[in-house]
């Protein structure tokens, strides 16, 4: 598959994200009182494909999340179990379309994540780009642990990279998020690549000679 790497890195990130749920949930069951904002931080532990929020991309934290980090990612933002996580990578495949490039996407959602249930399909002009918006469900199931994940993936290929941002919650407290999450979105901006910038030749200057040396005889 033409984007084998990032979408290997996708699935490490759904599965350290099931993972992550089943290891909060299973604590939660332990500590009662421990908060969700906790769990979140159990998934900095769990993450192990460093990454960070590509530099050509930008958009505006909804209020209220705030900007960690972990072992996994330089920068994302959560509140409570809330979390945008912004990954990007160079297609292998230049010039492949966003159609393409988000169908195998889902195709490894599906394939991979446990009762995938896709409900939302959007084809979103944010400025002068394209966006693909996914809206899904996903369980995380364990050894006696079941959870319902709802997500809200949106995906971008500008300048022959593609960027996918991904927001989740639970799926009972998806809805007091999902406003945040599509304002998120619409504030998405990537800049255009660096122009390859070549260092001009050095200029020498040679001094004048003072003196005309007689000519060879």
């Amino acid at each position: 598959m033409s984007n084998k790497f990032i979408l290997a890195g996708l699935l490490i990130l759904l599965g350290a994200a099931l993972i992550a749920g089943i290891v909060a949930m299973q604590s939660k069951k332990q500590n009662p009182e421990e908060s969700s904002e906790s769990s979140a931080a159990a998934v900095s532990e769990i993450l192990v494909v460093p990454d960070s929020i590509p530099e050509r991309f930008s958009f505006e934290p909804p209020a209220d999340f705030t900007e960690t980090a972990s072992k996994a990612y330089t920068k994302y933002y959560v509140l409570n179990d809330a979390s945008i996580i912004v990954t990007g990578e160079q297609l292998v495949i230049y010039g492949e379309s966003l159609a393409d490039y988000a169908g195998a996407v889902k195709a490894q959602y599906e394939q991979t994540a446990d009762n995938f249930t896709l409900y939302g399909e959007e084809d979103v002009r944010i400025g002068s780009m394209d966006c693909k918006v996914y809206e899904f469900t996903y369980d995380i199931v364990g050894e006696d642990v079941k959870q319902t994940m709802e997500c809200c993936t949106a995906i971008f290929v500008q300048g022959g990279e593609a960027f996918i941002m991904t927001c989740k919650s639970r799926m009972e407290n998806y809805m007091n998020y999902r406003s945040a999450f599509r304002h998120a979105i619409e504030t998405v901006k990537i800049a255009e690549p660096n122009a390859v910038q070549t260092t001009p030749a050095e200029t020498v200057t040679i001094p004048a000679e003072t003196e005309t040396a007689a000519p060879v005889q």
